[in-house]
């Protein structure tokens, strides 16, 4: 999560995504959740500056979405994005994720 409040094991539905040098694009929601707006990125963020200037246009960060997104659209296919909070762009990211796995998957 970009964000503070969001808690770790929420579930947000993503209505807008977004990458670097690209424009946002829309996605589709069924109002399931609270919705957020992702940035995909190519590499793990870690940097509190970065993760700093990120949260000032989106929520939640992931190194897929986008991927899947412009897929998607491709293809024609419909897509829903449903991404849960695993961790909070730090530099203790890494081991949160390994102490936490267990329990995302329980959620999930």
């Amino acid at each position: 999560s970009l964000k503070e409040g969001q808690g770790f094991g929420e579930f947000y539905e993503i209505h807008t995504l977004g990458k670097a040098h690209h424009p946002k694009l829309s996605a589709k929601t069924g109002r399931r959740f609270p919705e957020a707006s992702l940035f995909t990125s190519d590499h793990p963020i870690h940097d509190p500056n970065m993760r700093c200037e990120l949260s000032k246009e989106f929520d939640l960060v992931d190194m897929e979405g986008w991927a899947i997104a412009t897929t998607c659209a491709h293809f024609k296919i419909p897509c829903t994005f449903i991404k849960v909070v695993s961790d909070f762009c730090s530099t203790t990211t890494p081991n949160e994720i390994k102490e936490k796995g267990k329990e995302l998957s329980r959620l999930i």
